[in-house]
């Protein structure tokens, strides 16, 4: 999990990127979920919204690498 990415308070123009760290599995079909907090969003009294995207990803396992346990 990754908190406090792009913290700002101005519009931007254009893609935001980071890196994470994938696990070290083999996983065919993976979702990879993003969650998007924002605070003060326009429009909902109660504060904040949050928006969620998805991705289908297929992971491959580093050969040289032990595989991640827990996934």
């Amino acid at each position: 999990m990754v908190d406090g990415l792009w913290e700002n308070y101005e519009r931007r123009l254009g893609p935001l990127e980071t890196e994470i760290r994938v696990p070290n599995i083999d996983c065919e079909n993976c979702f990879l979920q993003v969650v998007q907090f924002m605070v003060d969003h326009p429009g909902f009294a109660e504060g904040g919204f949050t928006y969620h995207h998805c991705a289908v990803i297929d992971i491959t396992p580093d050969e040289s690498q032990p595989l991640d346990s827990g996934w």
